[in-house]
């Protein structure tokens, strides 16, 4: 890319074409009073052009946090950096997506720039939306030498903020089904190392001596011991349908559309399983195809928001990315929780063969209640309703294979579901 160089302005050349037409003027008439005249004109620009720059200075755009949550306030800052032995005024404009909204006027401004000086202004803004948003393009023209000299309008790259999908609160009171381990919150109903109390009872012989309980020794006149719940762990397996896009988005805290619910139930029930020390592993098929391993903790939860945000909806009815998660499919059953609109059919085969391999699955619907398509003409209404009679059918032909199919609306969403697949669980048990 070629250097931008400085050239003359449309103010440069009319006061040369000036002091050369009085110039030729009074020498044409011989009057050295006219060609008099010319003198400022020439000692302006002279003294004008005495400082002219060597360097084209450099704007770019900044933000101060490259990821942030939806909802939270951020900013930009744009900076010009003037490398040049005079000084330069730029002329700034900058776009942003329309999810950022700037709490101000558009950047757009004039700025003073000393010779070896560096100016900045910054920008506050609001992120409405999770995903990967832009700050910029910037785009710059400078002067120099009282407006004599100018710069053609150079364009700097954006900034990007990527915004992470708040989590809404969420929570459970039943039980993960299938919990195994020995390290995580959910009450088994054996004895072993717990918090839960089970039954107080006579000392045996291999009982722990710190597990004695000795008001209740004192008061029978020999040992007794406090016995304990287990406590265990969960593999979770999320996997997560972004491939439809539906409805319109107004940004956090207002309408959601049909990616925005998919994504921010996503990762209020990834957030839900791992605050309680459960491995999660997570399947995500959008415009991106991505498999999260299995792990525990906040750096799991940072790894899955992270990756929700660079999802996006795809066209048509795809089955090929859920070849991931069949390869994944194996004889260790775990709890399988699938957010879906149930709009794509590969969905549903999918689900079918999960439950043939043994495993529990919780189908989250995810479709928004207000969502209608678009009048292309008179027999769309009917169209809708043919299509949603269809996917009632599908909805039942689940939960008559044993898979539960609630729709998400927040905290409890699930609760139903999973007492539904622990109780078949025990009764196959």
């Amino acid at each position: 890319m070629t250097a931008p160089q400085w050239r003359p302005t449309p103010a440069m050349t009319m006061a040369l074409g000036l002091t050369a037409a009085v110039l030729a003027a009074g020498l044409a008439a011989g009057s050295p009073g006219i060609a008099a005249f010319a003198v400022p004109f020439a000692l302006g620009l002279a003294l004008n052009l005495s400082r002219r720059p060597r360097r084209v200075p450099e704007a770019t755009v900044a933000v101060d946090d490259t990821a942030v949550e939806e909802g939270r306030s951020s900013s930009f800052r744009v900076e010009v950096a003037n490398t040049g032995d005079a000084p330069v005024t730029a002329v700034l404009s900058a776009a942003h997506s329309p999810w950022l909204s700037l709490e101000g006027p558009r950047p757009s401004t004039a700025l003073a720039v000393g010779p070896g000086e560096k100016a900045a202004l910054h920008y506050p803004v609001s992120v409405l939306r999770w995903g990967s948003h832009a700050a910029g393009p910037l785009d710059a023209q400078y002067f120099a030498c009282g407006g004599m000299l100018s710069t053609p309008v150079v364009q700097s790259p954006a900034a990007q903020v990527r915004a992470l999908p708040a989590p809404t609160w969420f929570d459970t009171s039943t039980p993960v089904p299938l919990a195994q381990g020995v390290v995580g919150v959910h009450h088994s109903r054996r004895h072993g190392e717990g918090g839960e109390l089970a039954e107080i009872r006579q000392f045996q012989f291999g009982d722990r001596l710190r597990r004695i309980d000795w008001r209740s020794s004192l008061r029978h006149g020999d040992l007794h011991v406090a016995q304990t719940l287990a406590e265990k762990d969960a593999h979770v397996s999320l996997i997560l349908d972004a491939q439809t896009e539906a409805g319109a988005s107004e940004g956090h805290g207002s309408t959601e559309s049909l990616l925005d619910r998919t994504v921010r139930s996503g990762v209020s029930i990834g957030a839900h399983y791992l605050s309680l020390g459960d491995r999660l592993e997570a399947f995500l098929i959008g415009s991106i195809v991505d498999h999260i391993p299995p792990a525990t903790g906040r750096r799991q939860l940072l790894r899955l928001r992270h990756s929700l945000a660079a999802v996006g909806s795809v066209p048509g009815d795809n089955a090929a990315p859920l070849t991931i998660v069949e390869r994944s499919i194996d004889t260790r059953r775990r709890l399988y929780i699938i957010v879906t609109p149930l709009m794509n059919r590969s969905f549903a085969g999918l689900i079918t063969r999960l439950v043939r391999h043994g495993h529990p699955v919780v189908c989250v619907d995810t479709l928004p209640e207000d969502v209608r398509p678009p009048q292309r003409s008179q027999w769309t209404p009917l169209a809708w309703r043919l299509w949603n009679l269809d996917r009632d059918n599908l909805i039942a032909r689940l939960g008559g294979i044993g898979v539960p199919v609630v729709p998400w609306r927040g905290p409890g969403s699930i609760d139903a579901a999973l007492r539904a697949v622990g109780a078949a669980g025990r009764r196959r048990a």
